[in-house]
């Protein structure tokens, strides 16, 4: 491993050895900067108190930006900062500064969330919680998220308490990374400096490898720019958003500015023919940083995260923008800018920013703020959560960071240092384990889903298909047909076992949140109907006639949750779940299904709904509020009475031409919807089906369809 990057022929010469440098300005902190901090953290903070984009901030998340931006200028400066002072870069020594500021706040912050999950959140996201608390812990967070696909615009709804370290893993993979690049960037440029021209002096000597770094900075910009832009997929955006090589581009300009700025502060201090005053002193400062603080507040203001410019140039726009910020407050503290980010209340909320960013996202999921509370009610919520983020932040700040940093003792030592990371690691893993664990093989259980779709399937375009996907359809044409949503296909793992017993196939036109009858459902959070509901409004209908066409099933079974629980849009007017126009558009809807399934020689068959499952957490997390943390879901079973007697009244109003079918006695025997019977999961969420149970609930399902092997 390469320790540090000298060039001992010239060390002599370099100008920081003059007694003008001011050294306190290089490694001081700069209150104006702290005020940056603070612009950045609150705009993304009323982003997630506010739902997201829902927030009258839209654009908050455009703070992560600003963070970005000033990472990279701040540790570039840092750095070319130790080489012109001393020749070279201790790497080892820069790494355990980062250990120190950094790591101490994410291990007590890690180490509550694993006894906030163990005490409070679903059994059911245990798998989900233990997975997220190792990916942070490594650091490698945000890939994870883009493994699981998980959207940082999506609802609150079951998110991870963790989904904002994505950030931090970006930024530790560039500290770990970016130095090296750097030091053999800076050796580089003097290298070649000495075979053009012989061995170089002061500042002139240095200048090729600045030159060489704001190159690579520059051409690191453009390809990261072009990556996030690249892999932009608008119904799919977790790989644009969360990937190191699509974010780098902010670092990098950071990077630009600190090439620039470190260069000719020192050419000013060695008394060069550079001018002293930097490139913008002859700029009107003032009006600039007024525009550019106009410029990044409309961008919060304005900027979604739904629309394709953010990652097709508007992140780059951001980032010039916070450069052109930090280089008049950096370079003009006096100034009118300047003094505004220096403001006492700002610089404060700067310095303990880390804090608030690590502990706000889990508090807002600790104290959750529904739309059907009263304005009062939100009020207080929100009031606790900024309370709250600010005093473990303050806390964090005074009774851990602060100290760890003044240490002059234990943690300045390499190997010590190195010993804490690996100690500190192994406390979360040694806390995450037991605080996720699970019973028996429930985990596993958890972990092995039973949906699946179509090959091609995606959140635009639906797709039908005959399952076993092994077996030819044509040898063996299907006479059972699904429709539904998520429900129905959790029901594919047993209607695989059973083709299989009956040498047959199946038919798999079921979509996730989608209803198979023409009326459009808009998810109950939303104002409008999203990109699922708008896909299965134009395309359900056309795809269920194609299908009947084709394989012309003797079976349609219906079988869902979704349109009994989400408003319906019908003419443009939305009607609420419960409600007689709500249980109207239902029956009409699938009067009218009914009817064109008959129309090809086929039978309906409604399965009803049975209540939703009790959460294993009432079974395995009694006396904690985890045993009770679903009650959302639970509380849509108020639905589930009138939603079955909207079928039998279809099913009486057609009585040749369909029927319905019940599984509850078998879900929930002798009325007990439990989680677990035996060994067996039933409901991985108290709604959809495990791999086992399906196998388990499909036979009996077929024979009183009337369809056994």
């Amino acid at each position: 491993m390469v320790q540090t990057f000298t060039e001992p022929a010239d060390a002599a010469n370099h100008p920081n050895r003059l007694a003008g440098v001011d050294a306190a300005r290089q490694h001081g902190r700069r209150p104006a900067l702290d005020g940056i901090r603070a612009l950045a953290v609150l705009a993304v903070v009323i982003y997630h108190f506010g739902g997201g984009a829902q927030s009258w901030l839209p654009g908050g998340f455009l703070g992560v930006d600003v963070f970005f931006v000033l990472s990279g200028y701040l540790i570039s400066s840092l750095l070319l900062t130790e080489y012109l002072r001393r020749g070279r870069i201790d790497l080892p020594q820069f790494w355990v500064r980062r250990v120190r500021r950094l790591l101490p706040a994410l291990v007590a912050m890690l180490l509550f969330v694993c006894f906030w999950v163990w005490w409070a959140t679903p059994l059911e996201s245990f798998p989900a919680r233990r997975s997220d608390l190792m990916w942070t812990v490594s650091y490698l967070a945000n890939w994870h998220l883009i493994q699981n696909g998980d959207n940082y615009f999506a609802a609150y709804t079951a998110a991870s308490p963790l989904r904002h370290t994505w950030s931090l893993a970006v930024e530790e993979q560039f500290y770990l990374f970016w130095p090296l690049v750097l030091a053999g960037l800076l050796w580089l440029g003097r290298r070649l400096a000495r075979r053009a021209a012989g061995p170089g002096s002061g500042l002139g000597g240095a200048r090729p490898g600045f030159v060489v770094v704001a190159a690579t900075a520059g051409v690191g910009v453009a390809l990261s720019a072009w990556a996030m832009a690249s892999s932009y997929d608008p119904l799919a955006p977790s790989a644009a958003y969360y990937s190191t090589q699509g974010r780098v581009q902010e670092l990098f300009v950071g990077v630009l500015l600190a090439v620039l700025i470190t260069y000719r502060r020192h050419a000013a201090v060695g008394g060069s023919a550079i001018r002293s005053r930097v490139p913008l002193g002859r700029l009107p400062a003032g009006p600039l940083g007024i525009l550019v603080v106009i410029g990044l507040l409309l961008a919060f203001g304005w900027m979604s995260d739904g629309e394709p410019f953010y990652y097709r140039g508007g992140a780059l726009l951001v980032s010039v923008a916070t450069v052109a910020l930090i280089a008049v407050v950096d370079l003009r503290p006096d100034g009118p800018v300047g003094r505004a980010f220096s403001w006492r209340p700002a610089v404060w909320l700067g310095r303990i920013s880390y804090g608030v960013y690590l502990w706000h996202w889990p508090i807002v999921l600790m104290i959750p703020v529904s739309g059907g509370e009263s304005s009062g009610e939100k009020i207080w919520h929100q009031a606790q959560r900024l309370l709250l983020t600010v005093l473990v932040a303050a806390l964090s700040y005074y009774l851990l960071e602060q100290p760890v940093q003044r240490d002059r003792r234990w943690l300045t030592s390499k190997p010590r240092v190195l010993i804490a990371v690996l100690a500190s690691s192994g406390l979360v893993v040694a806390v995450a384990l037991p605080a996720t664990a699970l019973p028996g093989t429930l985990a596993q259980q958890l972990s092995v889903g039973s949906d699946h779709g179509c090959s091609g399937e995606r959140v635009d375009h639906l797709v039908v298909c005959t399952e076993p996907e092994s077996v030819d359809a044509k040898a063996h044409p299907p006479e059972f047909a699904l429709l539904g949503d998520s429900t129905a296909r959790a029901l594919a793992p047993g209607l695989d076992d059973w083709a299989k017993a009956a040498d047959t196939t199946w038919i798999q036109a079921a979509w996730k949140r989608c209803t198979p009858i023409n009326v459009m459902a808009v998810p109950a959070e939303l104002n409008e109907p999203d990109v699922p509901a708008l896909t299965c409004y134009a395309q359900a209908p056309t795809l269920i006639r194609d299908m009947l066409t084709t394989y012309r099933p003797k079976i349609v079974l219906i079988a869902e949750y979704w349109d009994s629980t989400q408003p319906l849009m019908v003419n443009g007017t939305k009607f609420r779940p419960g409600t007689p126009e709500h249980e109207d558009a239902l029956r009409l809807g699938y009067q009218r299904l009914v009817d064109v399934i008959a129309q090809y020689g086929a039978q309906t068959v409604f399965l009803e709904q049975p209540p939703p499952g009790a959460s294993i957490g009432e079974q395995y997390a009694t006396g904690r509020p985890a045993a009770h943390a679903r009650a959302k879901v639970s509380g849509a079973g108020r639905y589930v009475d009138g939603y079955n007697a909207v079928l039998k009244a279809v099913a009486k109003s057609r009585p040749t031409q369909a029927r319905t079918v019940s599984l509850t006695d078998v879900i929930c025997p002798g009325g007990a919807c439990v989680a677990v019977s035996g060994d067996t999961l039933l409901r991985t969420d108290g709604l959809h089906y495990t791999r086992r149970f399906s196998s388990q609930l499909v036979p009996v399902l077929m024979q009183r369809i009337g369809l056994e092997p």
